[in-house]
């Protein structure tokens, strides 16, 4: 069990853990596994940082009758070498939490001297991802309806910044496999 106190927004939350083994014949075969929950703070500069800016390359995609520019898409002058892009920060922000699960089997075979083979699975749910948002995500929303809170569209001001999102749910899966040879 983890405690964690965070004193720029108050936040305390307890991060727990549980793992078993068993040996169910003798020190050749173990089973393991572990749960756990995981919690990230945004970072300060997430939170408070101080808005940035960049040139950019941006290609309109909003239909000139939802406010986007007068000329056919795929039209090149949709196109801005240098549309200015600003980056802020979000001080609405909320933690980012996983769940997590581990388990597998490692065989150490008696008659084989320093073989160990080991099979493994693993699965990471996380849900409330702090993340960039980028241009393309940004006019895509702002076509069909969808702009995150804080984002802003219209030709010339798309401001992308740190948006946490529920909606971003990735959830990495892996089997892995082991068998280094005797040495």
């Amino acid at each position: 069990m983890r405690y964690e106190e965070f004193r720029n927004n108050d936040t305390n939350v307890a991060v727990p853990k549980f793992g078993i083994r068993w040996q169910p014949l003798d020190e050749t075969l173990t089973v393991r596994a572990t749960i756990g929950k995981g919690f990230r703070e945004p970072s300060l500069i997430q939170l408070y940082g101080s808005p940035t800016s960049a040139l950019g390359l941006v290609t309109d995609t909003l239909p000139t009758s939802l406010g986007g520019p007068a000329v056919p898409i795929g039209d090149p002058r949709r196109t801005e070498s240098e549309q200015n892009l600003v980056f802020t920060s979000s001080p609405a922000l909320t933690p980012e939490d996983s769940v997590s699960f581990s388990g597998g089997v490692v065989w150490t075979p008696k008659f084989v001297p320093g073989l160990t083979a080991s099979v493994d699975i693993w699965d990471i749910e996380q849900t409330g991802l702090v993340a960039l948002s980028s241009v393309p995500g940004i006019l895509n929303r702002e076509q069909f309806g969808g702009l995150l809170p804080g984002e802003s569209g219209g030709w010339g001001k798309r401001q992308p910044l740190f948006a946490g999102t529920r909606a971003m749910r990735p959830r990495p899966r892996s089997f892995d496999r082991t068998a280094p040879r005797p040495s």
